[in-house]
């Protein structure tokens, strides 16, 4: 599931990324996204292709410190930048599916 989430994140799917969210990260990520303004037509396919390039790799997953929360470490390989990005998310247990609460 946080697979599915960060391809659909780094992909520029947000609502398929949003489908995968708990709470109200999907709405908190769409205003993100919503209030970044580009300059130029040029400046938005930049930074298209770059988000489109960027890969991860989820390094470490804990589910059992506590009940029904997991924490995913990741790592971002920005597209044309060596230096790489650790990151983490939250995700919660809702009906037996696993959802992410919060990025950190």
């Amino acid at each position: 599931m946080a697979e599915s989430f960060l391809t659909a994140f780094f992909q520029m799917d947000y609502q398929t990324a949003g489908s995968f969210c708990a709470g109200d990260l999907a709405a908190e990520i769409q205003e993100s996204i919503d209030d970044v303004e580009l300059p130029s037509e040029e400046m938005t396919e930049l930074v298209k292709e770059a988000s489109m390039n960027t890969t991860f790799e989820i390094t470490q997953v804990d589910t059992k410190s506590e009940k029904g929360v997991a924490t995913v470490c990741y790592v971002i390989h920005p597209y044309g930048n060596e230096e790489n990005v650790e990151r983490s998310m939250l995700l919660v247990k809702e009906k037996g599916k696993w959802l992410v609460l919060q990025l950190f």
